[in-house]
């Protein structure tokens, strides 16, 4: 059994110390040294900047690395995690970003406990924009992987802040995973949203419904019907006025003789069908044209009202005589 608790202490390897200071905490605006980009660059992370007395307490110690670091302010009972980015604060000053002394409730020159400590990678994160003004970026999910990458670790409940085209973002972590407080560096992470505070959803508009066209089948039913012998067949009746010219000319005689019988054709009744009723059969996909029984025999009766010209009787003679 000794032998079995030896190689246990074994296997999990070297104990790593721990880390534990106070320090008086600023803004990172108050830190000389540095230019207006490097100070906004710093601004749009999650990382501090220490003393280097710090460092070397460190570079002692058997510590983890990344290093990674729990700020906790005991009187307002905050808890934040970060990571640091230089070791070039005065003695006793910590230089943290304004998001992270508001999430803290620390104000400039505020105490703060310092302790150093291992997070797991992040496998999954649930952020909530505080602006519907967010959603006005054509990709925020692209935006805000890039703006993570100069974050170390991700705690919930606590509200970060981007910079996108010199404007400030801020973001609630609401969810993350597999524990409260996380680690971002070099990990594989499945980014989620959820809408801002303030947010409606626009309502849709509902189009009215359109009238859809009968099918071809009823029409073509309703044709059978209209072309029934119990409908009757009536025949279009033709144009019964009178012929005008674009000319100037008065109209002719003829078109005056023909004035009182286009007005009698006109009040006549329409012709009788040619067909009688019960021998139009219906048939599907076939198109029928009945003429009336006078314009059929039209034609016969004219041409046996026509006078016969007589054969010719004569001789017969030639421009030239025959030859003999």
């Amino acid at each position: 059994r000794l032998v079995m608790d030896f190689y246990r202490l074994l296997s999990r390897g070297p104990r790593a110390d721990v880390f534990e200071a106070r320090y008086r905490c600023f803004s990172i605006s108050m830190c000389q040294g540095k230019t207006r980009e490097a100070l906004e660059a710093i601004e749009n992370g999650g990382k501090i900047i220490m003393p280097p007395g710090a460092l070397a307490q460190l570079s002692e110690m058997n510590v983890m690395y990344p290093m990674l670091f729990s700020l906790s302010n005991e009187h307002g009972q905050r808890l934040s995690h970060c990571g640091v980015l230089e070791f070039v604060a005065e003695p006793d000053r910590l230089y943290l970003p304004r998001w992270m002394m508001q999430n803290l409730l620390l104000p400039e020159g505020g105490r703060v406990t310092l302790r150093n400590v291992i997070l797991p990678a992040c496998t999954y994160a649930k952020f909530r924009p505080q602006s519907v003004d967010f959603l006005d970026i054509s990709n925020p999910k692209a935006v805000l992987e890039s703006c993570l990458r100069n974050f170390a670790c991700l705690t919930k409940s606590d509200i970060i802040a981007i910079t996108y085209n010199r404007k400030i973002y801020e973001i609630a972590v609401v969810e993350v995973k597999p524990s409260s407080a996380v680690s971002i560096i070099e990990c594989d992470m499945q980014l989620d949203f959820e809408a801002p505070e303030g947010y409606v959803e626009p309502k849709r508009e509902t189009k009215p419904q359109e009238i859809a066209p009968p099918p071809a089948a009823a029409l073509l039913s309703e044709a059978a019907i209209s072309s029934s012998p119990s409908a009757g067949l009536q025949m279009p009746q033709s144009f019964a006025g009178d012929g005008r010219s674009l000319r100037t000319r008065s109209p002719s005689k003829s078109a005056k003789a023909s004035a009182p019988l286009a007005a009698a054709a006109a009040t006549a009744p329409p012709p009788k069908s040619a067909v009688p009723p019960g021998a139009m059969p219906f048939t599907f996909g076939e198109l029928i044209f009945p003429r009336p029984a006078e314009a059929a025999a039209a034609p016969a009766a004219a041409a046996a009202a026509a006078p016969t010209q007589p054969a010719p009787m004569g001789a017969g003679h030639v421009l030239r005589p025959k030859k003999t």
